[in-house]
């Protein structure tokens, strides 16, 4: 059910170009994702969050969502 409402809240972010809160989100989904066992889907957001962070020149959020990632291949 919370899917859902992640996939809402992007649509909505994606409507009003709203790129920060968009990554954010990606990254609460990819990390719920890497609880539930979902390694390839956890990677797949948390890419999105780096790359949308990256966008907006936020490097050092960028560099923690890599940190993340490079630590779901050792889940």
């Amino acid at each position: 059910m919370v899917e859902h409402h992640l996939a809402a809240s992007l649509d909505a972010y994606a409507v009003g170009d709203v790129r920060l809160e968009a990554a954010r989100t990606h990254v609460v989904w990819g990390k719920l994702l890497v609880q539930q066992g979902h390694i390839q889907s956890a990677r797949d957001h948390l890419m999105q969050a780096a790359a949308q962070y990256e966008e907006c020149e936020l490097i050092e959020q960028a560099a923690e969502v890599k940190a993340v990632i490079d630590a779901t291949t050792d889940v």
